[in-house]
């Protein structure tokens, strides 16, 4: 039997692993809340849970992925300067944390 503290190299993993949002959120260093409001607004995905109805399960390597890469851009689009005082909007810095 594998212990907890054998190192895993990238391209053993076969199948995803699932996570709770308060795992996932210790994972990606932001807040349960944080977690939720990402799944809401698209850039995280989730499924779920089996055996609760009322929570959800996060595949923590397609959602790491999915944090750490920015969103494609659409040709032509650039970045929009703010005004000063101006605040970004909230899904500009959703996957920032």
């Amino acid at each position: 039997m594998k212990s907890a503290l054998e190192l895993v190299e990238t391209g053993s993993i076969q199948e995803e692993i699932y996570l709770s949002a308060v795992d996932l959120a210790h994972v990606l260093k932001v807040t349960d809340a944080g977690i939720a409001k990402l799944a809401r607004s698209g850039v995280l995905v989730r499924i779920p849970r089996p055996d609760d109805a009322r929570a959800f399960l996060y595949p923590l390597l397609e959602n790491t992925t999915r944090y750490v890469t920015p969103p494609a851009q659409c040709p032509g689009e650039g970045s929009r300067q703010l005004s000063r005082g101006e605040e970004p909007a909230a899904e500009d810095s959703a996957g920032q944390g």
